[in-house]
C-alpha cells in the first residue's frame, strides 16, 4: 500500500498518510457506488462506447458498457481521404450509438462532420481520456474528472446524471 511505502520513508508523517489514505479510499468508494447509479439510468441498449481512443476500457468493464470501437487516428492535424470518411461513418452507423465522446486533442470539426453523416451526436463536452485536467477546468482532480466523464457518457447516452449526489473533495 502507498501509504505504508510513504511512512517508510517519512515515518513522522505515517498517520497523516493512513488518514489520507483512508480518506481517498473513501471517497473513490463512493464515486464507484455513484457511477453505478447514475449508470443505471441509461437505456441499457444505449450502454455503448465509441470514443477516440481506447482507454476507456477499464470503465466500460467495471460500469457495464459494451465498447463499440475507437475511432483511431484522428488528430488535430490528419486530413483523411473521402474513402477513409466513408469508413468512418459506416463504423458508425454499425455500432448504432446515439453518440461518440471524443477528447482534447481530437479534431471536433472532422468528427462532427463524421457524426453528422452517421446521424450520431458529439458529446458536447469532451472526455478527460488522459488524466485530470488542468486548475479551472470541470475536472481538475481525479475525483471530479471521474464525475465529469460520467456525466458526459450517462448524459449522452440517454440518462440522467445528478452530480450532486456525490461528494468530489480535491
Amino acid at each position: 500500500m502507498l501509504s505504508e511505502n510513504l511512512a517508510k520513508l517519512a515515518p513522522d508523517q505515517a498517520s497523516l498518510y493512513q488518514q489520507n489514505a483512508a480518506a481517498l479510499s473513501q471517497q473513490l468508494g463512493q464515486i464507484d457506488d455513484w457511477i453505478k447509479t447514475q449508470v443505471a439510468t441509461v437505456p441499457e441498449a444505449n450502454r455503448k462506447l465509441v470514443t477516440t481512443h481506447e482507454a476507456l476500457g477499464y470503465y466500460a468493464d467495471a460500469y457495464g458498457f459494451e465498447l463499440e470501437g475507437a475511432i483511431e487516428g484522428l488528430s488535430t492535424e490528419e486530413r483523411p481521404s473521402a474513402a477513409r470518411l466513408t469508413s468512418l461513418v459506416e463504423q458508425l452507423k454499425a455500432a448504432e450509438v446515439p453518440a461518440i465522446f471524443v477528447e482534447t486533442t481530437t479534431n471536433p470539426k472532422l468528427l462532427e462532420t463524421v457524426a453528422k453523416e452517421a446521424n450520431v451526436e458529439v458529446a458536447s463536452q469532451p472526455l478527460f481520456i488522459e488524466g485530470p485536467g488542468d486548475e479551472g477546468t470541470p475536472a481538475s482532480t481525479y475525483q471530479t474528472m471521474l464525475t465529469t466523464n460520467t456525466c458526459t457518457i450517462v448524459e449522452s447516452l440517454g440518462g440522467k446524471c445528478d452530480a450532486s449526489a456525490v461528494a468530489t473533495a480535491n
